[in-house]
């Protein structure tokens, strides 16, 4: 099946598959043919904490928290599992059983991470609830409302200038346990070697390190945050040393189109290229121009979408990144001006007093 699906793709675009170099084009040319979830339209399937309330008894809610945050507190009947068992739990329930499974993290963001790759899987029921725990209940609200900012480093920060997609180049490389196995059993492991790599939500200086070897991924290091990126700003170039900055979403996103009032110009973090959704990431348009040897620092409007798109580049070895609550951090004010970005806008409104209960 993969070898026909190779003669049909643009050659420029995809490099023929070199079985003894593990390219990444295999699982490319797999998750394609099998539902292609990064670039459906059921990347933007959320559901919200009134969904989740409403079909309580309908849903599995699957909290993927620490042990300690869920003892915090944790929506009655959820159940309690570690992302490094989340592939091994899943197998071992009938999906049918449910109407959906909804994964629950504090904000929302680590769980639409770890929804991507169990979608990678094959578990079509699997979504995340928006906004996490900080919507169900005011008590776990902080984690979004101290993350809302205008960030501003001090110095250009801000442009609506266009900046062009990078030459295309050739898929990472990938190394597995057994490079004889089958498509299944390779995206298998590399799905459970992102689950124990994790996915860090918590709104704390994130560690910056140099950018590693795709099967070598750190902990805890498939988010960032924009004060982290910042570090790399170089003065003399305008520009982020060994970084490559993704804004994914519309031209509302990327472009400030007023060209007057106090959002007049500034519309993107310097350098950084437009990728559109449903478009943009297929093997057939510009996924391989996301280039090898930096990392891809990817933003959206709220950090969900980018988790996702970050889960997707990882497991076919890019160094990716998603900036952590994306726009709300850093332009929550252009966010709430633009008519058409405001939904995205997280707000006190949004925040339920759902019940919740204590200990494990």
């Amino acid at each position: 099946m993969i070898t026909t699906i190779v003669g049909c793709l643009d050659d420029r675009l995809v490099p023929e598959v070199d079985f003894q170099v593990e390219s990444a084009t295999e699982l490319l040319l797999y998750l394609e043919s099998n539902g292609d979830y990064i670039n459906s339209e059921a990347i933007n399937e959320f559901v919200t904490a009134s969904e989740v309330y409403s079909n309580r008894n309908s849903y599995l809610v699957i909290d993927v928290r620490s042990q300690s945050e869920f003892a915090s507190g944790h929506i009655e009947g959820s159940a309690n599992v570690e992302p490094k068992n989340l592939l091994s739990y899943l197998k071992g329930i009938n999906q049918n059983n449910y109407a959906k499974i909804v994964l629950v993290s504090e904000s929302g963001q680590a769980a639409a991470y770890y929804t991507a790759l169990m979608r990678f899987a094959g578990f079509a029921k699997v979504t995340s609830m928006e906004y996490g725990m900080a919507e169900w209940h005011n008590d776990f609200a902080s984690i979004w409302l101290n993350a809302l900012q205008d960030y501003r480093p001090g110095y250009n920060h801000y442009t609506n200038e266009v900046y062009t997609k990078p030459n295309f180049s050739k898929l990472p490389q990938l190394n597995f346990m057994n490079k004889n196995a089958g498509i299944n059993e390779k995206l298998e492991e590399r799905i459970n070697y992102l689950l124990n790599s994790g996915f860090n939500e918590a709104f704390v200086d994130t560690i910056d390190v140099s950018k590693h070897d795709s099967n070598n991924l750190d902990n805890d290091q498939a988010s960032t945050r924009v004060e982290t990126i910042y570090k790399h700003y170089n003065y003399l170039t305008n520009s982020f040393d060994e970084h490559f900055i993704l804004c994914f979403g519309n031209n509302f996103l990327y472009r400030a189109h007023s060209l007057e009032g106090p959002f007049a110009g500034e519309g993107h973090l310097p350098t950084a290229v437009q990728y559109l959704p449903q478009i943009d990431l297929r093997s057939t348009a510009y996924l391989q121009t996301i280039p090898t040897g930096n990392v891809v620092a990817v933003y959206d409007v709220n950090g969900h979408t980018s988790a996702k798109v970050v889960a997707y580049l990882r497991l076919l070895g890019y160094d990716a990144k998603s900036i952590l609550f994306g726009a709300n951090n850093l332009f929550y004010s252009r966010l709430n001006f633009v008519n058409d970005l405001r939904a995205f806008a997280f707000n006190q409104s949004m925040i339920m007093s759902y019940p919740y209960i204590t200990g494990n």
